[in-house]
């Protein structure tokens, strides 16, 4: 269940002096705990206190704050993420300038973007993140940046009632739960086309074109998603290309499907996908499920038809002399191939047959 906070630093705050002036110490974090959530700011190269008004230091409308402390001139930055990894939505963040003699360009960083913010010369002020138009990089964040440039004699910064909306565990998103083919099972050459279908654990949204890369032999084969989005099942589209080669085809690895700058999400609520296989030639793979044979590679030539020695009346009954109407004939070629006969003009089918084992014979 998700839950909204505003973090003020009136109580319930550890790291930092929280309640009648400033300890700056060497405090690097400062954790305070608001309606059972968690906020907790890790300073870099700078230090972190949370101060009353008390007098030593100028506070936010007379209530505590969360003080930043700069080196003389420097800059700062403070990074705040709720503890449990829990996601969150960034609305507002209270500012005040203590002491510098110019205005400050603020920069808002979360993992997914950022913006600015100009607070005034010892100015207080609030900033609407959620207003912003930016404001998209900062919902569903797991932590956001605040950096300022410092400078002009600015020690001190102050951040106060930073309101959190939707604070909430991560969802997890769809799965793979099946790889397989709609294409029938058999041998195919260069030119044709196999369709590939990978199936999640619940319908996914696709943008862009996400890419799922085949073993195939010496050049790995790399294709592209054809349809699916909205539902279940997302289709690959895969077309042999000479010199690929396969017993029995399948994906590279477990991480053989790539978004490729795209996104596969959850069509209910936008997880992101998780994106692991099934290890290849695995139950649920498409080496498993299917018997796709890649064969690009033209058969050696069969061997000259031998006359059966049933068939043969001549002299002896091997010097493939007949009179019989329907002689068998026999030899070898590649195993599977289909070989045919034809009559000394090359262009009349006397029949064909199947090389089983490599042995052919046709009537």
């Amino acid at each position: 269940m998700a839950t909204n906070a505003t973090f003020g630093y009136e109580a319930n705050v550890t790291g930092g002096s929280g309640g009648g002036g400033a300890s700056w110490g060497n405090a690097a974090t400062v954790s305070q705990q608001v309606n059972g959530e968690t906020l907790t700011a890790t300073a870099i190269g700078d230090k972190l206190a949370a101060s009353a008004a008390d007098g030593n230091i100028p506070s936010i409308t007379g209530t505590e704050s969360l003080m930043l402390s700069y080196v003389l001139n420097g800059s700062t930055s403070v990074t705040f993420s709720v503890d449990g990894g829990k996601l969150f939505d960034l609305s507002s963040i209270k500012f005040n300038e203590v002491n510098g003699s110019q205005s400050e360009t603020l920069t808002l960083t979360s993992n997914k973007g950022s913006t600015t913010f100009v607070l005034g010369q010892l100015a207080t002020a609030t900033f609407d993140v959620s207003a912003n138009a930016n404001a998209a990089n900062f919902v569903g964040i797991t932590q956001f940046v605040i950096t300022s440039p410092g400078g002009d004699g600015l020690m001190f910064m102050q951040v106060d009632d930073i309101a959190l909306l939707n604070i909430h565990l991560p969802v997890a998103g769809p799965s793979v739960s099946n790889v397989t083919s709609s294409t029938t099972n058999g041998a195919f050459k260069a030119g044709d086309t196999v369709s590939i279908q990978v199936t999640f654990s619940e319908a996914v949204t696709v943008t862009g074109t996400p890419q799922l890369t085949l073993e195939t032999g010496t050049t790995d084969r790399v294709v592209n998603y054809a349809s699916g989005t909205g539902t279940t099942t997302l289709t690959f589209t895969y077309t042999v290309q000479a010199g690929d080669t396969s017993a029995d085809l399948d994906y590279l690895s477990t991480s053989a499907l790539a978004l490729n700058s795209g996104t596969i999400v959850a069509t209910t609520g936008g997880a992101a996908a998780t994106l692991t296989l099934v290890a290849p030639g695995a139950a649920g793979s498409l080496g498993a499920n299917k018997a796709i044979v890649i064969d690009t590679t033209a058969p050696a030539a069969p061997s000259t038809p031998d006359l059966l020695a049933a068939s043969d009346d001549g002299v002896s009954n091997t010097d493939n002399s007949t009179s019989v109407t329907t002689p068998i004939f026999t030899g070898t070629a590649e195993a599977g191939s289909t070989v045919t006969l034809y009559d000394t003009n090359g262009t009349t089918v006397l029949g064909t047959g199947i090389a089983i084992g490599g042995n052919w014979s046709i009537t």
